[in-house]
């Protein structure tokens, strides 16, 4: 799993398989600063696999944007590893913006 070592700086806290959820401590590469992640797994109402990350830093400090790129670099490491086709990839959605639409 990505985050049990296969990503660097992440480490799997804890896992709850039936509901879905993953909590996972990330660690920055040139600042030691940790944040906690929490990963929810469920289907959506097409019964198309979401994948929900959030991120928040345990202290204050650290480099705006640090969080997202975290996000986005784990979101494309779970693509890969799954072997997703453009076309089977959703586009996110961030806070505030709208979901980006889908390509048939």
């Amino acid at each position: 799993m990505l985050v049990s070592g296969g990503l660097r700086g992440w480490t799997q806290v804890s896992a709850n398989e039936s509901a879905g959820i993953i909590e996972a401590s990330v660690r920055g590469d040139v600042l030691p600063l940790q944040a906690r992640a929490v990963i929810v797994i469920a289907l959506d109402a097409d019964a198309q696999t979401r994948v929900d990350v959030s991120i928040e830093r345990r202290r204050r400090g650290g480099v705006p944007g640090t969080n997202a790129r975290r996000i986005r670099r784990l979101i494309r490491a779970l693509d890969l590893s799954l072997d997703a086709r453009p076309e089977q990839i959703l586009a996110g959605r961030s806070a505030g913006r709208s979901p980006a639409a889908v390509n048939s």
